[in-house]
């Protein structure tokens, strides 16, 4: 705080003069061949010049040049900016970034703010487009000679203040001002407040900021009559700048004004004061070492689109990493995809990169340990990401076959899906939107979350799960004494034949021989009903076509004298007795229940329909029967506890009159035969 307090004094005595920083005359050199210069800037690089100047009407206009093979070319007029100026119109204080992509200067067109107000300009495929008004940072009064840090943060400009607020002396003029302000969190101006005391006495006439930001280069007259003269200061703390000093002695009675730094020289105009015109020719001199800015590393590259390597409009943003605050704000070219930052060497930053509906990509560099440039010299963003979804049974864990579909929020635009494989689905998602992801599958629940691709996406494809519950129906199953209908307490197991599900009723958890169930809706369960000692066991095929409530009646079979059941689900090869594999459960049920009744006898009997002979059919019943008992013998139950039994098309149950009958007809039944 003591270095501070010194620096401030020094800054509050520096009104009364200047001091010189360089004894001898330097020696310049004449930069082109125009005269009538009244403002002008030069690129880092030295070979683009933007500049105003008289024309033969006496107006000040905007023109360009480049340098081609160590020569400056013609002229040419910055349409744009002249083309707006009307009668008494005129633009000046021209000021181009150090990315060559915005100019800045001042004009008094109709329609501003004031008097002169501040414009900018930026760089498009077809040349420099129409003039914008900055009306934040622009006045009343006179706002003239913008000049801007690298990284846009902080506008210098002059502003024209009154000497007195009494009636002015004779020939007496308003003095100019340096004003500076900083860009809000919002990006936008703030109120321009006066530089320090330090920098403002005698007569200003124009200011430039150098490209380390802290180093500002301004022509001042000390007295009106005065010659102009070139001056340097530097800033270590926000508004705190260091006694200003000349950068170079010159007795010869000329005027210097807008100076710029570049490539270690200073270009400057060279009037004749005598004349007391602003106009004059470019000249350059080396700058003394003391005067010249801080070392700084130029970051240049491009942002492209990937995939297609196309050019990215981007903002591109400086922060201190120490204090997070924002050092500069940049963007790359939205017709070449150009980047160009110059940061201060010796320091650590991080740097993100945004643009609407692209990726997000942040940097830290740090230069203590090299200069070197660290950012990429292409930095690729994309626009769309990838969502793999991956759907779900929320009961089994099992992949679902449905579909995926996308609502984009802003607008209701739908984003279908494709399947990669079971269960698995993708989509392209265009960034810089909100979207309700949405999964549906027959016979499930819907499911949905909301995705957000607003903010900063770094990654590029998403994986994401959802889990669909499946729609269910109630049934009730109720079990009762197939003569009596008395209820009975059974063991009922419901098998899915679409997928992995079984559910199992215990007889302790039925109630009045019922018992409630949840059924997945649209599926088909294969029901079985047993455990009823002396009693038979039963077999069906229940469908779940909708989710109304439904009920299934099961009569199970007292196992007593000539008492038949029917064996649902045995099948055979057509016109022969070989069992088909479908038929084996069926028949491992019987095997359980002869087991679990070792003293009773059965009839093994077999049916036909009427197609076909008699005989034959009588034949083939006689053989399907034997096969059965061949089967149940097979699997451990004694053969002389089963009689077969074949009947033909000799007792049908139903009219052999179609092919629904004709099935049910085509049975294999057991009957109990006796007791051992």
């Amino acid at each position: 705080m003591k270095r501070l307090r010194i620096l401030m004094m020094a800054a509050g005595v520096a009104a009364a003069s200047v001091v010189a920083s360089a004894e001898e005359t330097v020696a310049m050199t004449t930069t082109g061949s125009w005269d009538n210069v009244v403002s002008f800037s030069i690129n880092p690089t030295e070979d683009h010049i933007v500049m105003t100047m008289i024309d033969d009407a006496g107006a000040e206009r905007a023109y360009e040049t480049n340098k081609r093979n160590g020569q400056w070319e013609e002229l040419k007029a910055i349409s744009a900016l002249n083309d707006k100026c009307g009668v008494g119109e005129d633009v000046g204080g021209i000021f181009m970034t150090d990315n060559e992509q915005r100019i800045y200067f001042h004009a008094n067109y109709a329609g501003g703010e004031g008097g002169y107000d501040i414009y900018y300009s930026e760089l498009t495929a077809d040349g420099w487009g129409e003039p914008q008004l900055d009306k934040k940072i622009s006045s009343t009064g006179d706002d003239t000679y913008p000049t801007l840090t690298n990284g846009l943060e902080t506008i210098y400009l002059l502003r024209h203040q009154a000497v007195s607020d009494v009636k002015k002396e004779k020939k007496e003029s308003d003095k100019q001002s340096i004003y500076y302000s900083d860009r809000n969190a919002k990006g936008e101006w703030a109120r321009a407040l006066p530089a320090n005391v330090a920098l403002n006495y005698g007569y200003v006439m124009d200011v430039n900021i150098a490209l380390d930001g802290k180093t500002m280069y301004y022509s001042i007259r000390e007295d009106k009559k005065d010659e102009s003269r070139i001056i340097y200061s530097y800033t270590m703390l926000k508004n705190e700048w260091t006694l200003p000093v000349k950068v170079f002695n010159d007795d010869s009675g000329y005027d210097y004004y807008s100076p710029r730094y570049a490539g270690g020289k200073v270009y400057v105009i060279k009037s004749n004061n005598k004349k007391r015109i602003r106009a004059g020719k470019i000249m350059s001199f080396d700058c003394p070492e003391a005067n010249r800015p801080k070392a700084t590393v130029n970051e240049l590259g491009e942002v492209i689109k990937k995939g297609a390597k196309t050019p990215v409009a981007a903002d591109i943003v400086v922060y201190d990493p120490t204090t997070m605050n924002v050092i500069g704000r940049y963007e790359s070219s939205g017709f070449s995809g150009i980047y160009d930052l110059t940061n201060r060497s010796k320091s650590r930053y991080i740097v993100d990169v945004r643009s609407k509906g692209y990726s997000y990509a942040s940097y830290q560099i740090d230069y203590n340990e090299s200069e070197k440039p660290q950012m990429p010299r292409a930095i690729v963003l994309f626009d769309t990401i990838q969502l793999v979804m991956s759907v779900y049974d929320a009961e089994v864990f099992r992949p679902l076959d449905g579909k995926v579909i996308a609502v984009r929020q802003s607008d209701k635009a739908i984003i279908r899906s494709t399947k990669r494989s079971d269960g698995k689905y993708v989509m392209s998602l265009p960034l810089g939107s909100n979207y309700n992801i949405i999964a549906t599958a027959n016979g499930f629940e819907e499911n949905k979350f909301m995705f957000k691709l607003e903010g900063d996406i770094v990654f590029s494809e998403f994986e994401r799960e959802l889990a669909l519950v499946p729609q269910k129906t109630d049934m009730v199953v109720s079990v009762v004494d197939a003569e009596t209908k008395a209820p009975l307490s059974a063991e009922v197991e419901l098998r899915n034949l679409k997928r992995e599900e079984t559910i199992r009723i215990k007889p302790s958890e039925m109630v009045g021989g019922e018992a409630k169930v949840k059924l997945r809706t649209g599926d088909k369960y294969d029901m079985t009903v047993s455990g009823v000692k002396s009693y038979s066991f039963h077999n069906r095929k229940v469908e779940v076509k909708t989710k109304d409530a439904m009920k299934e009646v099961v009569e199970l079979i007292a196992l007593r004298a000539n008492s038949a059941v029917r064996l649902n689900n045995i099948n055979f090869e057509t016109a022969s007795a070989e069992i088909m594999p479908e038929s084996y459960e069926e028949l491992d049920r019987l095997v359980e229940l002869m087991e679990q009744n070792p003293g009773l006898r059965f009839e093994v009997s077999a049916h036909t329909d009427n197609v076909g002979a008699a005989s034959y059919n009588m034949t083939l019943s006689n053989r399907r029967a034997q096969s059965v008992a061949d089967y149940l013998v097979e699997s451990g139950i004694r053969a002389d506890r089963l009689v077969t039994k074949g009947y033909g098309m000799s007792k049908p149950i139903v009219p052999n009159d179609s092919e629904e009958n004709r099935a049910q007809n085509r049975r294999v039944e057991f009957q109990m035969i006796g007791e051992e």
